[in-house]
């Protein structure tokens, strides 16, 4: 285009290809253009302005508007648009302030995407942003008045205004205060709610709902008890499992199930999976796992047939708690069948955690041939990945080999963290490695950043 004088004898391709630099952040590559060419429309002083905007180069924005205003009076939507963009950080507000009285002055307020920049966008999205800054900063009197409003645009009963109202009521502690202003909340208003409650909010909400009679919805249980789980309040979970009048659902019972699992509590947990009507693959997963954690390895396997039977494929969840069976058992040749399913199943499409998990069992099984075969095999490693199998060397006799392991370690990229460190260590402790012990520990400080 410079060669062939295209640029400086037409402004549309100039433009065209001032928005093609904008899209990629081209900054350097725009100002070389707004040098370059010697005719502009306003459509070419749009592109610069939106270009510099969008990716917050204000000040650069401002610069290029105010040399629109020098050609005209009335800066079109677009203009606008393009510059106001870039005002989403405090530092600017008095500039934005400027142009926001320019904007009134010239009346483009009316334009949808104008008024949307200035914060005077009547949409749902909009209240419901400003409730929920209202909530984060507990203001309660101004979420009061945006909750006025809404009611006036009738938005209280949209999902995202309902949700946001529920939620700044909550953290103000205040939901008596929001029922007393005749606003009632619907089941969807609850479950987008939830997902967001702390601590303090769940019990408030728990009551609403018992009050709303909401309780009878199989989706809210489900969704208080996730948030229950969540936030670490196990035994109001399980208190509310215990006092529900309503038969659990599939979820829930999941969700219990799995605390109980990890509190110990294998009957527990056996008798509540078993009362499920429809078994998915996370009640499955759940019982193999406390299975595992007991002890009752026979039954793990027998619900591992059963999940074939009915061509239920496993999980990355149900290989982890079998491969783990392997490896207190000590069982190469059952740990082996597993991995042959693995590879069964796509071997790349396991999870790195059962990887390595895997690599783990061959080495305690005995195999480190297998162990470093199935590394090898992996198509991703993390630090996890590497320690282990430095680690397994190292206890089966091959210190050199380790150690060779380590500095390929460093080589890919890989920092290692202090039980690497110690590993590696421990190793050359084992393998009679005295210099090249004392020369790692050496450089202690460079890995961690000590003098």
């Amino acid at each position: 285009m410079v060669k062939n004088g295209l640029l400086y004898s037409d402004a549309f391709l100039g433009t065209s290809l001032v928005g093609l630099f904008g899209r990629y952040v081209n900054l350097d590559g725009t100002m070389k253009l707004l040098k370059e060419m010697p005719y502009r429309n306003f459509v070419t002083w749009d592109s610069f302005i939106c270009s510099f905007g969008h990716h917050g180069f204000v000040e650069e924005s401002v610069i290029m508007f105010c040399e629109l205003l020098r050609e005209t009076e009335y800066p079109s939507e677009r203009s606008f648009e393009g510059v106001l963009s870039g005002f989403k950080w405090l530092a600017y507000l008095e500039l934005g302030k400027q142009i926001h009285r320019l904007v009134l002055k010239t009346g483009s307020e009316f334009y949808t995407s104008v008024a949307c920049k200035n914060g005077f966008s009547q949409e749902q999205s909009t209240f419901a942003s400003v409730i929920s800054s209202c909530a984060g900063m507990q203001a309660i009197k101004y979420g009061e008045l945006i909750h006025a409003k809404a009611v006036k645009k009738f938005f209280q009963y949209d999902v995202f205004v309902g949700s946001a109202l529920v939620d700044c009521y909550a953290k103000c502690n205040c939901l008596e205060q929001m029922i007393r202003a005749d606003y009632h909340p619907n089941e969807y208003t609850f479950l987008a709610v939830l997902k967001l409650s702390s601590t303090q909010e769940l019990e408030q909400l728990h009551c609403l709902i018992l009050k709303k009679g909401y309780h009878q919805y199989e989706y809210v249980c489900n969704s208080l008890v996730a948030s229950y789980h969540i936030n670490g309040l196990l035994s109001h979970a399980l208190s509310f499992a215990t006092y529900s009048t309503q038969s659990l659902t599939t979820i829930s019972s999941n969700i219990l199930a799995g605390i109980h699992n990890r509190s110990g509590q294998y009957q527990e947990t056996q008798k509540l999976i078993s009362q499920i009507d429809e078994f998915d693959i996370v009640s499955l997963n759940t019982l193999i796992a406390a299975c595992a954690r007991f002890g009752d390895y026979r039954k793990a396997f027998e619900l591992f047939k059963g999940m074939q039977s009915v061509q239920t494929l496993p999980d990355n969840y149900t290989l982890v708690s079998l491969l783990s069976i392997s490896t207190r058992l000590c069982d190469l040749a059952l740990g082996g069948a597993i991995h042959g399913h693995m590879i069964k199943m796509d071997f790349s499409c396991c999870d790195l955690f059962v990887c390595n998990i895997l690599v783990d069992m061959c080495a305690k099984c005995g195999s480190m041939e297998s162990s470093v075969k199935v590394f090898n095999e992996m198509p991703k490693k993390n630090l996890f990945s590497w320690t282990t199998l430095i680690s397994a060397l190292g206890l089966h006799g091959f210190p050199c080999v380790a150690l060779e392991r380590f500095r390929e370690m460093e080589s890919v990229g890989i920092k290692p963290d202090k039980v690497a460190f110690i590993t590696v260590l421990s190793t050359c402790r084992h393998g009679g490695l005295v210099e090249e012990g004392l020369e790692l520990f050496g450089s202690w400080g460079h890995y961690f950043g000590y003098t």
